[in-house]
């Protein structure tokens, strides 16, 4: 029988855009880092095209990053761990697909 004067859930912590739009700017910049460093060291067949596609790309992890940022400040910790591995096992296997690509 529930009990009639049970105590609610905390609430959780609110999510602020400042810290979120940090990481997700971080990452985004990571990753055209990362593969402005491929590009300079692997010669790609159509640049523009590479450009555009690591363009898309960034702004998906970028995306992707921001999710992370409000998992973690809402308090759903291990969901943010476990999604941002996922974007990282993402970035890696795209890596490993134009390095693989390259040779």
């Amino acid at each position: 029988m529930p009990e009639p004067f049970a105590r609610p859930p905390p609430p959780r912590p609110p999510f602020r855009w400042g810290p979120g739009a940090l990481h997700a700017l971080f990452a985004l910049g990571l990753v055209i880092l990362l593969f402005a460093v491929i590009n300079a060291a692997v010669p790609v067949a159509d640049p523009r095209r590479f450009g555009e596609g690591v363009g898309r790309f960034s702004l998906f992890i970028g995306l992707g990053t921001l999710g992370v940022s409000w998992l973690a400040q809402t308090g759903r910790r291990l969901a943010a761990l476990l999604v941002g591995a996922l974007l990282l096992a993402v970035v890696l296997a795209v890596v490993g697909m134009v390095l693989g690509l390259a040779r």
